[in-house]
């Protein structure tokens, strides 16, 4: 299979530069244009979309230019070489890394994870008040247990016997 990897610029936009991949380019063209003026796509509000409608930008004007053909079987990671080559999530309008490696992603969880958390940490609160005003009826039990109580009542002593004691 081929894929392409691509980029958008515009030669009055320095900070215009976005990396991506794709196995149809004319298709993904249009793909791009629909998002960007669609506002019941999730994707409009990506970085790249504001930026092109906050300046007024006719999408025509856009320059698609081919970085790369190949038959790669994961284009992903080089589609990542050219998002590290341009800076294209610095310095650029890219948001995420196209390939993260597994000792990428390991070594950087919990930064990630502290990060959300910190920014989110009302919303998780409210959340979780909530979550564990919920209820689950465990039938094995004949018991109502609170979400947040129910792998904790799981893997009690109790309800594996339970589980037992139906099993034979």
């Amino acid at each position: 299979m081929i894929h392409f990897i691509y980029r958008i610029s515009h030669e009055s936009y320095p900070i215009l530069n976005y990396i991506g991949s794709c196995k149809d380019l004319d298709i993904r063209i249009m793909n791009h244009k629909y998002r960007c003026y669609n506002e019941k796509r999730i994707e409009y509000d990506y970085k790249l979309y504001q930026f092109i409608r906050g300046n007024n930008i006719n999408f025509d004007e856009l320059e698609f230019t081919m970085l790369k053909k190949t038959k790669m079987n994961e284009p992903k990671r080089l589609e990542q070489w050219y998002i590290n080559k341009h800076n294209s999530i610095e310095n650029g309008l890219n948001t995420n890394n196209a390939h993260t490696s597994p000792e990428y992603k390991r070594e950087n969880k919990n930064e990630y994870n502290n990060e959300y958390y910190q920014k989110n940490i009302e919303q998780i609160k409210i959340y979780n008040k909530e979550y564990c005003k919920l209820t689950w009826n465990c039938i094995l039990c004949n018991k109502t247990i609170t979400k947040c109580n129910k792998s904790h009542h799981i893997n009690s002593i109790k309800h594996q016997k339970n589980i037992h004691q139906n099993l034979y």
